[in-house]
């Protein structure tokens, strides 16, 4: 990614895969940097608008990520369900909890066979103390990807902000997800 960011320097979806690289890294102050230049430099591409939005998401700034979201699915009608899987992230950031079951059962109309978002609804349901559901939502996700930990999706995706890390890791806990 540095070499693809060498060559072409004002790639929106470049700098805002990059960023999310670096945002997997924990380098989150060079991945926001990145992802700020890149919704800057999009204008009309989905693509780079979601790619940002991840690290808006990871770096604790929920609004901004839901607001590049929503200009991606304007930007492509035909969007892909992982952009309801950011939505419903960040309102689970924010303590929505009733709009990121929404927004996370979008992505499973979308495509039932996608685990992602039933993996945010076992966190969503656990945080919520809904033990029943979160259960559920803990085997739909294993039933579609059988070596889903916790721990895995935890260093996927880390968090800048520690009290939002611990947040899914006890929501996860109490949901009965495997560490």
């Amino acid at each position: 990614s540095d070499r693809a960011v060498a060559l072409d320097p004002d790639n929106a979806s470049i700098l805002a895969m990059r960023s999310v690289i670096l945002t997997t890294l924990r380098d989150f102050d060079n991945a926001l940097a990145l992802a700020e230049r890149a919704t800057r430099l999009a204008h009309s591409d989905a693509n780079a608008m979601a790619l940002a939005a991840i690290t808006l998401y990871a770096c604790s700034r929920p609004q901004e990520a839901m607001k590049q979201v929503e200009l991606a699915k304007r930007h492509c009608p035909r969007y892909p369900p992982w952009y309801h899987v950011m939505l419903a992230r960040c309102l689970w950031m924010l303590e929505r909890p009733d709009d990121a079951i929404a927004a996370a059962l979008a992505a499973c109309k979308a495509d039932p066979l996608y685990g992602q978002p039933h993996i945010e609804m076992a966190l969503i349901y656990g945080e919520a103390d809904r033990l029943p559901e979160a259960q559920k939502a803990v085997e739909a996700a294993l039933s579609i990807d059988p070596e889903f930990s916790a721990s895995a999706y935890l260093r996927g995706l880390p968090l800048r902000d520690p009290s939002h890390e611990d947040r899914r890791r006890t929501a996860f806990k109490a949901a009965g997800a495997p560490d």
